[in-house]
């Protein structure tokens, strides 16, 4: 149901997913730096619109993933 998708590992447990995107930028084993693009923004997938499901991980376990925003 995710569509289009890209995981990131980010080491220490923790892995970010995001979702529905229309083109993924990145290929498995790539290195990503903080303010590289790494998918373009979609409605793959099963969705009623464009938008972008974001997730944490930390070990495996869903996080509230506005702990880890700064806005």
């Amino acid at each position: 149901g995710y569509g289009n998708y890209i995981i990131i590992d980010h080491g220490n447990g923790y892995e970010t997913a995001y979702a529905h995107c229309s083109t993924l930028l990145k290929n498995v084993g790539d290195c990503v730096e903080k303010g590289d693009i790494i998918a373009k923004v979609g409605n793959s997938g099963r969705v009623t619109g464009t938008h972008l499901h974001f997730e944490v991980k930390k070990d495996g376990v869903f996080c509230d993933p506005l702990e880890f925003l700064n806005y």
